[in-house]
């Protein structure tokens, strides 16, 4: 396994002990609030790890050495719910 790969499969854990509120630009989080339909700025953050767990898991399915016909199906529904999730975090 690559070490980008390792990262990127850890870096959920990282953000989710770390990341706080006050670590991003209050536009930002108002902002996304606002397109979400949010109450809370901690949402936002809750919502960024998703982004990343959702990124994890797929990148981890996408360089499986082997997939079976269940994988694809697997991935499919990965993929979509990564391409949602990324939407909803998109800042225009």
């Amino acid at each position: 396994m690559s070490d980008i790969l390792r990262l990127t499969m850890i870096f959920p854990f990282l953000l989710k002990r770390f990341l706080n509120v006050n670590m991003i630009k209050n536009d930002v989080i108002q902002e996304l609030r606002q397109q979400n339909s949010l109450q809370r700025g901690s949402q936002v953050i809750t919502m960024i790890i998703q982004c990343w767990i959702n990124f994890a898991v797929l990148a981890k399915l996408v360089f499986t050495s082997t997939l079976q016909d269940s994988d694809y199906a697997r991935l499919d529904q990965l993929s979509k719910d990564f391409t949602n999730i990324v939407l909803k975090v998109k800042i225009v």
